[in-house]
């Protein structure tokens, strides 16, 4: 196993083969954490060369307004919002699914992804305590709409008559799907991937080690598990989020 990892990869890319069943729990740390070494080296090499770039052909826009750090909320929220609450939300909604057609994967993650889109479409009127953290009241909003759509989805599962044939289009065409969930889930990080002054040209580079990274969580979770996905998903996001925290917060209260 130890030099077949981006064979495997590749194998369940190209034709949706998953690694054989029967790997130990070392076997699996293991290959993980290669995987995550591999993603990590050629994403932040990617980033020096796409920064390189920018700097070298000065591809930057008119620098937007900066955030002052007054608006940012406290570093142990941060911290846990992006090293746990949104690793776990991210996972379950946008990967849960990601296996042949299961009705109750389908529903949670199908119901995560309606109530965030509810929610990016009223949060404008929303109202915010000023006594709770905004991230925090963003993931109380959310996990409410889903509570409410899965309510509806699990109400109206005994009508869907269609299902079965739905479930043969999912898994006729999984591999399809497991490519366009990881589009839609590159594009919903664009905002976030690259610093608001660079080109646009270099923002739609960066979304390149994004739609990777996404890629190998949807490897992950279809061959390992829900779980090693989420874990995963924590690790890629510690090095950037403790680089942001300490640019952020450079005098620790």
């Amino acid at each position: 196993m130890g030099n077949s990892v981006l064979n495997y990869f590749l194998a369940f890319l190209t034709k949706n083969e998953r690694i054989e069943e029967g790997m130990s729990l070392r076997d699996k740390i293991i290959f993980t954490l290669k995987l995550y070494f591999y993603l990590i080296f050629l994403s932040y090499f990617f980033t020096l060369i796409i920064t390189g770039l920018a700097n070298l052909f000065n591809l930057y826009e008119i620098s937007a307004k900066s955030e002052s750090t007054s608006s940012f909320p406290s570093k142990i929220i941060y911290l846990v919002v992006l090293l746990i609450i949104v690793p776990i939300h991210e996972e379950l909604m946008f990967r849960l699914f990601l296996t042949r057609f299961e009705k109750r994967k389908f529903f949670v993650s199908i119901s995560l992804i309606f109530s965030s889109v509810l929610y990016w479409s009223i949060y404008k009127i929303l109202i915010f305590p000023y006594w709770i953290d905004k991230q925090l009241m963003h993931y109380i909003y959310l996990f409410f709409f889903y509570a409410l759509f899965h309510l509806l989805f699990y109400l109206l599962s005994s009508n869907l008559r269609n299902i079965k044939f739905f479930e043969g289009i999912w898994n006729k065409k999984y591999l399809l799907i497991f490519y366009l969930v990881s589009i839609i889930f590159t594009l919903l990080h664009f905002k976030n991937t690259a610093p608001g002054n660079f080109a646009m040209i270099i923002r739609v580079l960066y979304l390149i080690p994004m739609f990777l990274f996404s890629l190998s969580l949807g490897f992950i979770r279809e061959n390992f598990g829900i779980i090693y996905a989420i874990l995963f998903h924590m690790l890629f996001n510690l090095p950037s989020t403790l680089i942001a925290v300490i640019i952020m917060y450079p005098n620790p209260k």
